[in-house]
């Protein structure tokens, strides 16, 4: 199937360089002006949320909230305390949109879940994890804003509800099909 790809983005290079040079050039740099443009401002964003994970950190608000899911977490997935609190820990990171701070908690929650080898809860942590409820879909509301969106409140209901709607349709799934 890569062949394939290759093959079809290899030929639409070679057809348009014939057809019109003057376009594919300009289409190309101008492609990667937006690019350049997109990622100084994703990585402006992405500074002040980690700097918000930091805050969290030092003041100890993550663990707080952590400790709010421990026994859902506990019961859901049927793990010890201390999986279960790295797992509370990643679901609040994905809740607040820090996902860059998810990805490692999850990673850690997986290799704790595979030494107990617990199936369904790796299958349940990856789809909720891949789902997650998005309290502050902040990512989504960077592009919204520079492609010139104003409503931000819009972005943040839809992303609320439609997250929320996929991580329950998620967990019914998992439950369903043990």
């Amino acid at each position: 199937m890569n062949g394939v790809f290759c093959l079809i983005i290899v030929a639409s290079l070679i057809f348009s360089l014939i057809n019109s040079p003057e376009t594919f050039l300009n289409a190309i740099s101008s492609s990667c002006e937006k690019t350049v443009n997109l990622m100084l401002a994703l990585i402006s964003a992405y500074a002040i949320f980690m700097g918000l994970n930091e805050l969290l950190k030092e003041t100890k608000i993550n663990e707080k909230l952590a400790k709010l899911l421990e026994k859902p977490v506990k019961k859901a997935f049927k793990v010890n305390a201390k999986t279960s609190e790295v797992i509370s820990t990643n679901l609040i990171a994905n809740a607040l949109g820090l996902s860059g701070v998810a990805t490692p908690l999850g990673i850690k929650a997986m290799k704790m879940l595979d030494d107990t080898g617990n199936e369904s809860a790796k299958t349940l942590l990856t789809v909720i994890s891949s789902t997650s409820i998005q309290l502050f879909p902040l990512s989504v509301i960077q592009l919204y804003t520079l492609n010139g969106g104003t409503n931000v409140g819009a972005v943040i209901i839809v992303s609320l509800l439609s997250t929320t709607v996929s991580t329950a349709v998620g967990i019914i799934f998992c439950k369903v099909f043990k």
